[in-house]
């Protein structure tokens, strides 16, 4: 398997993305050479489509595949990222039974609207989503024991509570620590890692995020499930479109659960 892997970089200009995708096809091609980088991202994408048909690569056997992480991130204003990718896909990728192409993005809400939902270029051109929802309780425990946590099976139940199944607020758990160390540490100390992690993330993940805080701070306080239209007139969000989204990118997110 022949893996051409890209990232994009936060907040960075069209220049310095284009330059970083200069760089990762340079190390892909593992000859030590960097190519020149593209003035823009239909460039980018013949550069790649040229790296992709070289003899080095068609005389291997195997899937070829593109892996393109946080995809947002590369969409910059006036980049033409988008349409640009998508003529990649329908001009050449979806032709090429050896290519897989890999996309993700932390930034859920334009992902879901942007590639899932995509009414655009790649309008049903999604073959398989993956979902990377949260462990499991079982998952949880397993979890903690592969890294030498020991908890009673209460004492777990007591942290999936706190923290879900996220690995990365899991991994703040450390041998020796009691749960309400763990939890003290994360949650309640100055530069622990939850304590302000409710805005940041809902800022990263959602435009207009401000539409899901107040979703999700109800439902935090009641003690079960309640209608739509409960939830619309408590919150104030005018049924329609955007209460329609905001449900679905929460739905996708794995935060609310709509039966």
């Amino acid at each position: 398997m022949d893996l051409f892997l890209f990232a994009g970089i936060y907040k960075a200009s069209l220049k310095d993305q284009l330059a970083n995708f200069a760089t990762s096809l340079g190390k892909s091609s593992g000859l030590g050479i960097t190519p020149q980088k593209p003035p823009s991202w239909q460039d980018a994408f013949l550069q790649l489509e040229n790296y992709l048909e070289s003899p080095l690569l068609n005389e291997k056997k195997g899937k070829q595949v593109v892996f393109i992480d946080e995809l947002p991130w590369l969409n910059t204003p006036r980049s033409k990222f988008l349409p640009a990718l998508e003529h990649f896909w329908n001009s050449y990728g979806s032709r090429q039974k050896k290519l897989i192409l890999v996309v993700c993005g932390s930034a859920a809400s334009w992902m879901i609207q942007n590639i899932v939902l995509s009414r655009g270029g790649l309008h049903n051109r999604l073959t398989r989503q993956i979902r990377l929802l949260p462990f499991s309780l079982s998952e949880t425990e397993e979890f903690l024991k592969k890294r030498k946590i020991k908890l009673t099976r209460f004492q777990i139940v007591e942290l999936y509570m706190a923290f879900g199944g996220v690995p990365y607020y899991l991994k703040q758990a450390e041998p020796g620590m009691s749960v309400a160390q763990i939890i003290d540490s994360t949650c309640f100390t100055k530069n622990g890692i939850l304590s302000y992690e409710f805005e940041k993330l809902f800022t990263s993940l959602f435009e207009e995020s401000h539409f899901h805080t107040k979703i999700v701070e109800l439902l935090a306080r009641k003690t079960k499930g309640i209608t739509r239209n409960e939830l619309l007139n408590e919150t104030k969000i005018s049924s329609g479109g955007t209460a329609s989204r905001t449900l679905n990118e929460l739905e996708e997110s794995g935060f609310i659960s709509i039966g």
